[in-house]
């Protein structure tokens, strides 16, 4: 399962289920924290791109050879990071989802003279272990994107991670050697992050959800066991976007919200 997962949480939904957790080979990851004072925007971008940057040029002149990875929210960023960080002796290299298979592959690849320095999203936080890196930089940052149903719209936001997401990303530190991560901001800001990431299943519309469980025969969603149920405005939606586009039948719908009797029809959405 997913190492971000909340295991306690499906623990209890499979009915107290035991947990067995499995762990890996880690080395030891030296976690120092570095929280900048600045806030807002500084230039073109947010504050704490320019303080990635400063720490990652700090590392590369002051610690030893190893790969310097860093986290940043967006390709965006990533992207404009690598077009202004012009330092001797380094080679930089973006890491985000928009890549080609050929253009994700460098930062697998060897530099003889040159330390790397990867500027990532969080595609790298627990998708791939890249070898040699030895320095994560931590921006406490991520973009992700929320439905809201009061607007009917997807709302994409820079936000602080979870405990969960730190931790990972510390642990990209300690996969081949002993490590060092700096995290941009203070052990407080840490403990007051979430444990857990919100489940996906509260940040996107449910329409297809919602569609592929009226198709298993569930007749009131408003009673539906879920993990992590959404919020009940978010089910509405869901079942009045279905409606409109002529993917399910009116009768139905309205017996999910009513909590009737089966509809006549005797249909299942």
């Amino acid at each position: 399962m997913s190492a971000t997962a909340d295991a306690e949480v499906l623990s209890k939904y499979f009915f107290n289920c035991e947990i067995f957790r499995v762990v890996g080979r880690n080395f030891p990851v030296d976690v120092r924290y570095v929280p900048s004072f600045a806030e807002g925007t500084s230039g073109n971008v947010a504050s704490y791109v320019s303080d990635v940057m400063k720490v990652a040029r700090e590392i590369h002149i002051n610690e030893k050879e190893g790969t310097i990875l860093a986290f940043l929210t967006s390709q965006m960023e990533v992207e404009w990071v690598c077009e202004k960080f012009i330092t001797p002796g380094a080679i930089v290299l973006p890491l985000h989802g928009k890549l080609s298979f050929e253009e994700q592959f460098n930062v697998f690849q060897n530099y003889p003279a040159k330390r790397k320095i990867i500027f990532a999203t969080n595609l790298a936080e627990t998708s791939l272990t890249i070898p040699g890196v030895k320095y994560v930089i931590d921006s406490g940052m991520v973009k992700e994107s929320k439905f809201e149903p009061g607007s009917g719209m997807n709302v994409l936001r820079v936000c602080r991670i979870s405990q969960s997401s730190a931790n990972q990303r510390s642990g990209r530190a300690g996969r081949t050697e002993p490590g060092i991560c700096y995290r941009l901001y203070s052990e407080s800001d840490f403990q007051a992050m979430l444990p857990c990431q919100e489940p996906e299943i509260r940040r996107v519309h449910l329409g297809v959800a919602v569609l592929r469980i009226l198709a298993l025969g569930v007749k009131n969603l408003k009673e539906f066991e879920f993990i992590d149920a959404p919020c009940s405005e978010a089910i509405d939606m869901a079942m009045r976007n279905l409606v409109q586009l002529g993917k399910l039948i009116l009768g139905c719908y309205h017996h999910t919200l009513r909590r009737e009797e089966p509809c006549s029809s005797g249909c299942n959405g």
